[in-house]
């Protein structure tokens, strides 16, 4: 089991009310293995500026080799902007 973790910061002045969360896995040679969604609701009156985000990805099934994980977050309607960080490990 790999857990992939990411921090979203959010503007203090602007914060969305959901942020939906993709996560994939592809090889290194470009074939998607792993995908999931997940959207999360935000409380306008938080305190804190950033929002914590981890997915489980199964490794039963994965070969041996190189694979980029990516977690890609996109605010909630009326935004368009989305951010998005790609990792790296190896399965041996």
């Amino acid at each position: 089991m790999l857990t992939v973790f990411t921090e979203l910061y959010l503007p203090p002045t602007r914060v969305p009310s959901g942020v939906e969360f993709a996560t994939t896995v592809r090889s290194v040679t470009g074939g998607s293995v792993f995908g999931s969604r997940d959207n999360r609701n935000i409380d306008a009156s938080r305190s804190t500026s950033t929002l914590a985000y981890t997915a489980d990805v199964p490794l039963r099934g994965f070969r041996p080799g190189m694979y980029v994980p990516r977690v890609e977050a996109t605010p909630s309607i009326g935004e368009s902007q989305s951010v998005a960080r790609d990792g790296l490990f190896d399965v041996r």
